[in-house]
């Protein structure tokens, strides 16, 4: 059997040729409505999302402002919500700890003062009843004065200039920092006040929790000294730090010689004032931190007779303290009086202040009556 081609070869190619075109053309065409179809679609998601944004960004601005077209879905704007400074984040909130801490009063300092402006000795006055008020850090009483010589008006002038020539005094107790040179607070739960022979200290109780201590050498053995006790390589000791100063150049003696400790400790006062001659002068502390704020106010006063039948002097007083007194943020306070000295935020004990309130004269007591307690 015999097969002719009646096809010539160039014919062929042409015709195989063209087939090939066409696959081309069709694959481009396939290729160019794919590309249209994303195209179409990218279009579409990025104007879906133009949409949305214009959505929140106007979302936004409700919820935030209240400017715009707000419908009241958006329910009320937050920079318009009263007082929104109160509530913005827990961040903000926490920043405030510390300035509402700082601005904190403690009402425990209350005795404090209250000992060392109470007359004791020939003339003493007893508190029957106390109110203190924290919003003008004023107190009020009812007392009794009574006096060894019994003029009793005595015991009433003896608290009134008490009150009047008492200063208050705070700070920090400062260390030598070996690492930079420079002095650093030392922190006050590390600080317990105590006067010893009339002489303030603060001790410092080095190495407590949280309090600064100084690793032993590991070739420490033993227990060699008896005020020094060894626990987990810690070296734990109590450090006295005279807190006051008779001059300036004793201050800084101090700073450079207490250093058999480790280091140079000394107490930074805030209102404790020096004279041109370099002494201190109580009449310049005074006037730089009076613990009135005012004169002391004494609304009445009358005879009367105590529990002890004992003939007294009734009064009732206001003083006005100032505020600083109060404060949480000023670290180890100190009251000082003519005669007492109290540091108030180690004061432990409460001494006897405070008795029965003193009864009225009978009507049959002449001595009660009568009397004039020198006036």
């Amino acid at each position: 059997m015999f097969e002719i081609n009646l096809v010539p070869n160039i014919k062929a190619d042409m015709l195989r040729k063209q087939r090939m075109s066409n696959l081309i053309l069709f694959i481009c065409i396939i290729v160019a409505a794919a590309s249209a179809g994303v195209v179409l679609i990218l279009g579409s998601i990025v104007g879906g999302q133009n949409i949305a944004m214009a959505n929140q960004d106007q979302e936004i601005t409700c919820r935030s402002t209240g400017i715009g077209t707000c419908g009241s879905n958006y329910g009320t704007a937050v920079l318009k919500v009263e007082n929104i400074d109160d509530f913005l984040t827990i961040q903000d909130q926490m920043s405030k700890l510390k300035v509402v801490n700082s601005n904190k009063l403690l009402l425990s300092r209350v005795f404090g003062i209250l000992d060392v402006i109470l007359p004791t000795g020939d003339e003493t006055v007893e508190v029957s009843e106390l109110t203190v008020d924290l919003s003008d850090t004023s107190l009020s009483f009812e007392a009794q004065g009574n006096s060894v010589s019994n003029i009793d008006y005595k015991a009433l002038e003896v608290f009134k200039k008490s009150a009047t020539k008492s200063y208050y005094d705070f700070g920090r107790y400062q260390r030598l920092d070996n690492e930079t040179g420079g002095y650093v607070d030392i922190p006050t739960m590390c600080i317990t006040e105590a006067i010893q022979n009339g002489v303030l200290f603060g001790i410092y109780h080095q190495g407590m929790e949280g309090c600064e201590a100084p690793l032993i050498p590991d070739s420490a053995t033993g227990d060699e000294d008896e005020d020094v006790i060894t626990e987990n390589s810690i070296e734990i000791k109590d450090i006295p730090i005279r807190r006051v100063y008779p001059t300036q150049d004793d201050k800084s003696k101090y700073m450079e010689e207490n250093d058999d400790n480790g280091g140079g400790y000394f107490f930074e006062s805030k209102c404790i004032a020096y004279g041109s001659d370099g002494k201190f002068s109580e009449a310049e502390t005074l006037k730089n931190c009076p613990l009135l704020a005012s004169e002391p106010v004494i609304r009445d006063s009358s005879n009367g007779r105590d529990s002890n039948d004992r003939l007294v002097l009734r009064f009732s007083a206001s003083v006005a303290i100032e505020e600083n007194v109060f404060m949480f943020a000023n670290k180890h306070m100190r009251v000082v009086g003519p005669s007492r000295q109290n540091v108030t935020d180690s004061y432990t004990q409460i001494r006897d202040m405070f008795a029965e309130k003193a009864s009225d004269c009978d009507p049959n007591d002449t001595q009660c009556l009568e009397a004039d307690n020198g006036k």
